[in-house]
């Protein structure tokens, strides 16, 4: 469930990011989206995690 929450806390933040104009206010909307990022990262179970870091090597070879 901390998982869950960390994920929806970084991509409401990302798109809180994208829609204002202020630049103090899209600054922190991207720091709370990293924060969060990386806390879904250290919450993550390690299937997902191993599946998250092998993705960018694997990705390429397979739509060549």
């Amino acid at each position: 469930m901390p998982l869950l929450i960390s994920l929806v806390l970084a991509v409401a933040a990302t798109l809180l990011s994208l829609s204002v104009q202020e630049e103090i206010v899209r600054v922190a909307a991207v720091a709370v989206a990293a924060i969060c990022g990386v806390l879904s990262l250290l919450l993550a179970p390690l299937a997902l995690k191993v599946v998250l870091v092998l993705a960018p090597f694997i990705g390429p070879k397979l739509f060549q």
